[in-house]
């Protein structure tokens, strides 16, 4: 459960995955091109410590110390079409490390992060994301993205794209799972 992986960020429920693409519908972009709308679903979350050791979501949930530069987390989310989550359209394979922190306490913290990933939409294509990611431990307002990363390319149907992917947390108090939606703004 990402939301819940490191006790220091637990204030905001803020650990981030970025992804992209899927087949929501389209909407008017800002940028000319084309807005795409997923939602996803956590489907697996590993913590990593920079000196390699591979902790659970048990061991990671039980951590009372602040993550370290190097500390790297990878996951998979499920990706749907609708709010529901009905209609599975793919999924978002990805990689988060930190790399910087300021604070000594969890209402102090802050992190840098760099994450990169694949989006696989089925019987589409794939696209690639990456961004450089800033935290802090304040509360995430789910009408605001909280984190917005670069659509880097594609594959298949998807070849050449180029946009962003805007990440909002739809994480509700004592969910079990992490629930994140998506605005994918490809470019014309």
């Amino acid at each position: 459960m990402r939301h819940r992986i490191l006790p220091a960020l637990l204030a905001g429920g803020l650990l981030v995955t970025g992804s992209t693409a899927a087949l929501a519908g389209p909407e008017d972009g800002d940028g000319g091109g084309t807005t795409l709308t997923l939602y996803a679903v956590e489907a697996s979350f590993t913590y990593i410590t920079a000196t390699g050791e591979v902790l659970s979501d048990d061991e990671a949930e039980s951590e009372q110390t602040l993550p370290s530069a190097g500390d790297r987390f990878v996951f998979v989310d499920e990706l749907y079409a609708d709010e529901a989550r009905t209609e599975r359209v793919g999924r978002n394979d990805g990689e988060c490390t930190f790399t910087a922190f300021t604070g000594e306490t969890e209402e102090e913290f802050q992190a840098s992060l760099v994450c990169h990933g694949v989006v696989t939409v089925d019987d589409t294509g794939s696209l690639a994301w990456q961004g450089a990611l800033q935290f802090s431990a304040a509360e995430v307002d789910p009408e605001q993205p909280f984190a917005t990363v670069a659509v880097t390319g594609g594959t298949g149907g998807l070849v050449g794209a180029d946009g962003q992917v805007r990440i909002f947390d739809t994480t509700a108090e004592g969910d079990e799972q992490s629930t994140t939606r998506y605005e994918v703004e490809l470019l014309g």
